[in-house]
């Protein structure tokens, strides 16, 4: 009988010693009982407010840290940490020994709800944290949103390492009175408040609205204006055919009423259209350009008056983007056009063979 008991209290023994708390951080002790690391919040002083974020945006990724045990002791919730999707929760991680809940990885396309937001110089990803108090008898306290942003410059190749990556186009144009030149940014967005940009995975089908903006930085007394848009299936803009969209500053009279209509341009530091996409085949990819200049004040074109030999400006330049789609399955039959993609190399592009102009 002695023997047996020996031998239980040896078994709960070993049964207790494997069964072990995780590595803790120095902010941290073991509990015995649920055999997990708690905080030890005596390490910290307490606060009205939650502690500071770390943003950490190096590589092309963004990573955000807050510190938990921080957290605990200014009596705000670890559990329920959460960004614009409520379904991003927080996940704890030990950096330098000190435990921090994190948010990983977030330059994905609409991760977490991530919103990109893109000027003449920079890509900025943006999202909001959400913080929430503790319920307490003795002490109230409100939960906090706090704004979170990565910023990349353009030129930079951190850019070319983001996976969330927007279909962009730069090039340089010379200041008037000036030996300087300015970056003028071109982008393409599914809304029409431009704030959803078009991205490297995003699929384009025909009958689409898309928005274009091209942007410049804000400069005294200047606008800028696209004289000339056009699309081409050549990356080559001196290759023809291309597919004329605006010209002079108007819209091609050749074009149904809705295929281009333009929101501003010559007034301010951005243009913008909306173009309806359309289905063409034989291709799968196809070049937006569009080519811009500087005026002084403002340069609205009265399109009810077209003047077939308007004078180019002399300081233009020439940006484009690059866009292309995927397909997918459509059980109908083909045909020349349709209003989704089919197996094949088909691609919304934005006019008729019919539209076709050499350069």
């Amino acid at each position: 009988m002695a023997m047996k008991l020996f031998l239980l209290l040896l078994l709960c023994s070993l049964f207790s010693a494997s069964a072990t708390c995780p590595p803790c951080a120095k902010d941290q002790v073991c509990n015995n009982i649920t055999n997990s690391c708690d905080c030890n919040t005596s390490m910290y002083t307490e606060s009205a407010i939650p502690p500071k974020l770390f943003i950490d945006c190096l590589g092309g990724d963004i990573n955000i840290y807050i510190k938990k045990c921080q957290l605990e002791k200014n009596q705000y919730g670890t559990d329920n940490l959460h960004l614009n999707n409520i379904s991003c929760l927080g996940s704890e991680e030990i950096l330098n020994d000190v435990s921090y809940m994190a948010f990983l990885h977030l330059t994905k396309n609409g991760k977490c709800g991530n919103k990109l937001m893109v000027n003449s110089s920079h890509l900025t990803y943006s999202n909001t944290l959400f913080i929430t108090a503790q319920s307490t008898s003795i002490l109230e306290r409100n939960d906090i949103a706090v704004n979170v942003s990565c910023s990349y410059p353009l030129n930079m190749n951190t850019t070319s390492n983001i996976s969330f990556k927007p279909v962009l186009g730069t090039t340089q144009l010379l200041i008037p009175g000036s030996n300087d030149v300015m970056t003028v940014t071109m982008a393409i967005y599914k809304d029409s408040s431009f704030t959803d940009i078009i991205t490297s995975d995003t699929l384009l089908l025909s009958e689409q609205y898309v928005y274009v903006s091209v942007l410049m930085p804000q400069l005294d007394t200047f606008s800028l204006k696209v004289f000339k848009l056009y699309a081409s299936v050549n990356p080559d803009n001196t290759v023809g055919p291309i597919y004329n969209l605006l010209e002079n500053g108007c819209p091609n009279l050749s074009l149904s009423d809705n295929t281009l209509n333009p929101i501003q341009n010559g007034i301010g530091t951005e243009a913008r259209f909306k173009m309806k996409l359309m289905m063409f085949n034989a291709f799968s990819s196809y070049y937006l350009f569009a080519e811009v200049t500087i005026c002084n004040k403002t340069c609205i074109q009265n399109c009810e008056f077209r003047s077939v030999d308007a004078l180019i400006p002399q300081a233009t330049a020439t940006v484009s983007v690059h866009l292309e789609t995927e397909s997918h399955i459509d059980s109908a039959d083909s045909g020349t056009f349709s209003c989704i993609s089919r197996p094949g190399t088909r691609i919304p592009i934005l006019l008729f063979l019919t539209m076709i102009n050499f350069l």
